[in-house]
């Protein structure tokens, strides 16, 4: 029996109750209280039962910076959850509902929310945005790559890093039990890679340490075996480098999504 029909058979019995009750039956006025209650008691059970039966919604956040928001690497893990079936009870979150690179997934009405932003650093982020951004977009698992434009500005990998321990507080401030995905940033064909290597290097330890039972945190290596000739501009992945990206996010995504759900 479909959950409403369940709340709307309740309903009918609660009616005729308080008709029977009502009626001139030569019963004691505590009796009859007695039973009303126990009707009360026994509809607030089944829509217990009911609210149980809803399904569970996830809430997903990819956090970075021009490589989350202007490429197709969301819209392809979008597809991973479609074909695993878990589209209906996940969403992305976040302040941003864009589609800048008119992606095209299999997925016809996937979800565009995300909270990448262009040029944004990871040491601004984490002192003046995130915050707000996780009361005003509760989130069950946060996926995040940052530290490209850090690097491109001069910040020191310390200070970078120093950001990401400050930034999983703030998650796990909003969410104790916030699942986390830290990537691995992608290398640049422009310039040095030597700041983007000192991040990847520190990555591990750094996620060794600040990982819980509670709130784990795992790595998505989005960097060993991304070809420089993947990007479309020196910075931005073109269509062969979101496949790779989302070929290393996607799957940590799934087991954080089973795992949250129950499944």
């Amino acid at each position: 029996m479909y959950p409403s029909r369940i709340l709307l058979s309740l309903t009918a019995i609660a009616a005729w109750a308080g008709t029977a009750l009502a009626g001139p039956i030569d019963v004691q006025v505590a009796e009859r209280q007695t039973q009303k209650l126990r009707i009360s008691e026994f509809i607030l059970a089944a829509r217990a039962s009911f609210v149980s039966l809803t399904p569970l919604t996830r809430s997903l956040v990819p956090l970075g910076d021009s490589i989350t928001e202007i490429t197709c690497w969301r819209a392809l893990v979008w597809d991973m959850l479609a074909d695993a079936k878990y589209a209906d009870q996940v969403q992305y979150v976040g302040s941003q509902n864009s589609n800048p690179q008119n992606c095209k997934p299999n997925t016809a009405n996937w979800d565009e929310h995300h909270e990448g932003h262009s040029g944004w650093l990871a040491i601004d982020i984490a002192n003046n945005y995130l915050t707000k951004w996780m009361q005003s977009t509760p989130a069950d698992i946060v996926m995040f790559m940052l530290g490209t434009n850090d690097v491109v500005r001069g910040h020191s990998t310390a200070d970078i890093m120093a950001a990401y321990t400050k930034m999983v507080n703030i998650m796990r401030t909003a969410n104790p039990k916030m699942k986390i995905i830290v990537d691995m940033v992608i290398p640049l064909s422009l310039g040095s890679n030597s700041g983007i290597t000192a991040i990847n290097n520190a990555i591990p330890d750094w996620a060794k340490k600040l990982n819980t039972t509670d709130s784990p945190i795992v790595i998505a290596d989005c960097n060993t075996g991304f070809p420089t000739s993947d990007l479309r501009d020196g910075v931005h992945p073109n269509l062969a480098g979101d496949k790779i990206i989302a070929s290393r996010i996607g799957p940590l995504l799934l087991n954080y999504v089973q795992e949250s759900l129950g499944k």
